[in-house]
């Protein structure tokens, strides 16, 4: 059984992954490219990202970047059964700048690759998916 991992961002936490490999735990990522993200000036939303982000019960576990306020776009659309699978990530995370996305009933932040939290989250619902098999 793979873990399937949404990344509704063009960079996925490496050191996320890299521990997630080191476990054994099969791992498919589907993520957004960068012009899907980035138009070289804007970050932007990728219709794409929009749609994944609508189908993300499909998959054991959303990141949402929140590249200056566009993840709010793809967090509008997250099934709520989804909520507490998806993380949302910044560069540099501080506590207190999530409000859009806790008003939406979002509860996991954490900043892209520079913080535990994103790696022990995405480890601990991977041991949980392949517990549950």
């Amino acid at each position: 059984m793979n873990f399937r991992l949404l990344v509704l961002d063009d960079d996925v936490p490496v050191r996320a992954v890299a521990r997630l490999k080191e476990t054994g735990i099969g791992l498919e990522i589907v993520k957004l490219e960068l012009d899907e993200v980035f138009d070289g000036r804007y970050y932007r939303i990728s219709s794409r990202g929009v749609e994944l982000a609508r189908q993300a019960q499909e998959f054991d576990a959303v990141m949402i970047g929140n590249n200056e306020g566009t993840g709010l776009n793809y967090a509008h659309v997250i099934p709520e059964q989804m909520k507490a699978r998806t993380i949302v990530l910044w560069n540099r995370y501080e506590p207190g700048v999530e409000g859009g996305y806790a008003a939406l009933g979002f509860t996991n932040f954490a900043n892209r690759n520079r913080d535990p939290d994103a790696t022990d989250w995405l480890l601990q619902l991977a041991l949980e998916a392949t517990i549950q098999v």
